[in-house]
């Protein structure tokens, strides 16, 4: 059975992080907070693995402290893991740690504590298919 491609604008945003400048993809999906691997760090052999929804192997090199500043009056100590990933991701550990919440129609992250939402930039591209509401 094949699906029509239905295009529609990406739900996916990213935030910055003011200290460092990284642009993270915040990801309610993804079990842990990841940052991509150096050229120099892929040489090394992973420390351990961990897998995508799809089931791809993902090694990961290291761990590394960052204090992560999302413009919400409050920067958020994490220790990320480090490894072979496109993009820094910010996923369900860090986001419930600190009690942070997703509105993916507003694009926007909601810090309860300080009644601050931090700024987003969508991530550029259409969603591949998304099926149509039910009328019924």
């Amino acid at each position: 059975m094949q699906h029509s491609a239905h295009q529609q604008p990406s739900t996916l945003f990213h935030i910055r992080d003011y200290r460092s400048g990284i642009r993270f993809l915040i990801d309610t999906g993804a079990d842990v907070s990841i940052l991509p691997a150096k050229a120099t760090q892929r040489d090394l052999p992973p420390i351990l693995h961990l897998y995508a929804a799809n089931s791809t192997k993902i090694p990961v090199y290291s761990r590394r402290k960052e204090k992560v500043n999302l413009a919400l009056r409050r920067s958020f100590d994490w220790t990320f893991y480090v490894g072979e990933v496109s993009q820094a991701i910010i996923g369900a550990d860090l986001l419930g740690l600190y009690n942070l919440l997703v509105d993916v129609n507003g694009r926007r992250l909601i810090d309860p504590l300080t009644s601050i939402s931090s700024p987003a930039q969508p991530v550029s591209g259409t969603a591949p298919w998304t099926p149509s509401p039910s009328t019924g």
